[in-house]
């Protein structure tokens, strides 16, 4: 504690510690139910952007198995097309593009062996 060499100043001393004490400690009872809401809120906002972060991280590895896969496609369209040469290779990458386009996958496949949909 504090130590004084006149008896007067630390009775005052005393007497506004008190004082600082009571305030504190009925500023902290009045304002306990603000304390736990405002504790709650944050909980709550702790977990809203825990899942928001979790949802990123699905959307972001989705992104991302998403461009592999296309990448994929698109190298597999990119062979059949070089197998031929001149206007049958464009026909097929066209034909190829237009398959996926309308999710006609067993037409895509039968494209990129036989090089046309009829066979």
């Amino acid at each position: 504690m504090f130590y004084y060499k006149s008896t007067k100043y630390k009775d005052s001393f005393q007497i506004m510690l008190i004082c600082c004490h009571f305030f504190f400690f009925s500023s902290l009872f009045l304002l306990s139910p603000f304390r736990t809401n405002m504790k709650k809120g944050y909980m709550e906002l702790y977990d809203l952007n825990r899942d928001l972060v979790n949802g990123y991280k699905i959307r972001c590895n989705n992104h991302t198995e998403l461009l592999s896969c296309l990448r994929a496609v698109n190298q597999a369209i990119q062979r059949a097309g070089r197998l031929r040469v001149g206007k049958p290779k464009t026909q097929v990458v066209s034909a190829c593009r237009d398959a996926i386009k309308n999710n006609n996958i067993n037409a895509l496949f039968k494209i990129i062996r036989a090089g046309s949909t009829s066979s």
